[in-house]
């Protein structure tokens, strides 16, 4: 029997494969079944940038697919030229550990690419992902309490981090960002313990963001199930 199967996997925000089947008489083909393993966290937003250096940053955001964390997650990205040919590969990770259900989590990739004239266009995917950890993540209840543009430099940001989980959480992050900013997001360390019901104060400059893009500044907060004393 003649049998031949191709897959092409298309690196985007949205992966998805495509199968080239040969072309042949029904009597003489033989299919085999597609096995697609798609990714427990997905791409739901992807800005790239020039750094101050001239080469291609992108900066963007990903959501976990069900109701389960998903850790070690890597974001691969593909740099290609006005003609469509690869200029190179970069690969970053979530800026927090987990990616836990019900939360939109950022992350970043730096590069050397130069975003000179020959730049054309870039293709995003999850390159890893795991559900296994040997550390038990929860979410810390972050919001935003006030912002203060100033004109020409870009906007202050502050926001508060609450525990209302039943235990304490032990090496509390935040991150405050947007993807429209200039520079790198940053992960902040707001408390070695948070008790249950305790909230921690951070802020957060976002140089050279201003106008509309104010709108779409974010605030995430997560700790570590692991006994702690505040």
């Amino acid at each position: 029997l003649a049998l031949a199967l191709l897959l092409a996997l298309s690196i985007n925000s949205s992966s998805h494969a495509i199968v080239v089947e040969p072309a042949c008489p029904a009597a003489d083909c033989a299919y085999l079944p597609l096995v697609y393993n798609p990714a427990p966290v997905r791409i739901v937003n992807a800005h790239p940038h020039s750094s101050r250096a001239g080469t291609f940053r992108l900066i963007g955001e990903v959501v976990a697919t069900s109701d389960r964390p998903v850790y070690e997650v890597l974001i691969e990205v593909r740099v290609y030229d006005l003609f469509g040919q690869l200029l190179g590969t970069g690969t970053g990770p979530t800026l927090l550990a987990a990616t836990l259900p019900c939360q939109v989590y950022p992350f970043e990739i730096g590069t050397n690419i130069a975003t000179d004239d020959s730049y054309g266009h870039f293709e995003a995917a999850i390159s890893h992902w795991s559900l296994e950890s040997d550390r038990v993540y929860r979410p810390v209840t972050a919001v935003i309490t006030g912002i203060e543009a100033i004109p020409l430099y870009g906007t202050t940001v502050y926001a508060e981090a609450r525990n209302d989980q039943p235990e304490p959480l032990a090496n509390v992050y935040g991150v405050i960002w947007s993807v429209h900013q200039s520079y790198p997001a940053i992960r902040r360390s707001l408390a070695p313990c948070l008790a249950p019901g305790e909230t921690v104060a951070f802020s957060e400059f976002l140089r050279d963001l201003g106008g509309t893009s104010v709108a779409t500044i974010q605030v995430v907060a997560q700790g570590e199930l692991t006994p702690c004393s505040p």
